[in-house]
């Protein structure tokens, strides 16, 4: 049931019951337990209780937990949790995953935009200008009631993409340009041919 809120929308219990393929009783014991704990927010309109993700924090945990799946060659290809597409380019949470997040955050630290701070990315003063070219604000952003921009452990790449206020505008941006488009009833993201040429012309970025 946490895995599939990772798209982050919204899902009933009966949803979700059918997702983890289990008893709607069970379903819902197990969904008031996870809200008790405030890894979950339900929110109630008419008959229905939607539950999603208390905070994009509890979603980077969940994320990074599948990162302890093995990740040897003979468990890849027995067991390999996830069709192929899911590990090119996926939503986590708000932000832009797969090996797609992972080589945009990397081109993006390359070209001296981001740099490492801890846990942290930061932007550099050139990487302010960037953005602001590329659409997006980055001091309004540190306004925002959360981190601006931080490692989120990507479970299929075993590497690192960038989360948090930043990482969801850029793929809220990527989106709005048609670089991107999501795949329906699945986290599966398309990186479409004009996306590719302007990733290519502004981070020198072949995807």
């Amino acid at each position: 049931m946490l895995w599939n809120l990772l798209d982050g929308r919204s899902y009933t219990a009966s949803e979700l019951a059918v997702c983890a393929d289990v008893s709607p009783q069970s379903a819902s014991n197990h969904l008031t337990k996870l809200v008790a704990s405030e890894i979950l927010a339900v929110t109630k309109q008419g008959r229905h209780r939607y539950y999603t993700f208390q905070n994009a924090s509890v979603a980077q945990a969940i994320e990074s937990i599948a990162s302890l799946i093995p990740n040897h060659e003979g468990y890849k290809r027995v067991k390999r949790p996830c069709p192929k597409g899911l590990t090119e380019a996926r939503t986590c949470y708000d932000h832009l995953a797969g090996a797609l997040g992972v080589k945009l955050t990397e081109a993006l630290i390359d070209n001296s935009i981001l740099k490492f701070l801890n846990k942290d990315y930061v932007v550099t003063s050139y990487g302010e200008k960037w953005f602001l070219s590329f659409g997006i604000d980055v001091r309004q952003l540190r306004n925002e009631k959360r981190s601006l921009a931080y490692q989120c452990l990507d479970w299929s790449e075993r590497r690192h993409h960038i989360a948090g206020a930043l990482g969801a505008k850029i793929f809220e941006n990527m989106l709005q340009k048609g670089w991107v488009k999501k795949v329906k009833n699945s986290r599966q993201i398309i990186l479409l041919p004009e996306g590719k040429k302007m990733l290519k012309e502004l981070l020198n970025l072949d995807v």
